[in-house]
């Protein structure tokens, strides 16, 4: 759990100072507010899709019918790779 804590807490932190050095100063106000937008569209539209997709994975009549999301997940996660 604290790998897990560490590994999360370092790669916001590497987002963040990427973004902030990646524009120039002028830019710096738009790339920050187009980023902490997106975040916040993200973790308003993930749990609403988790549930969405754990619903639907329920109405299949198999087993392994709960492996659904969390496969779709990982095969979008490997894709974006």
């Amino acid at each position: 759990m604290a790998i897990k804590a560490f590994a999360q807490s370092s790669s916001f932190t590497g987002s963040i100072v990427m973004v902030n050095a990646a524009p120039h100063a002028s830019q710096l106000g738009t790339v920050n507010g187009i980023g902490q937008t997106m975040a916040a569209l993200v973790r308003g539209l993930g749990p609403a899709l988790g549930g969405i997709m754990w619903a639907a994975s329920l109405s299949f009549k198999h087993a392994g019918q709960q492996a659904f999301p969390f496969t779709l997940v990982a095969l979008v996660a490997i894709a974006a790779h």
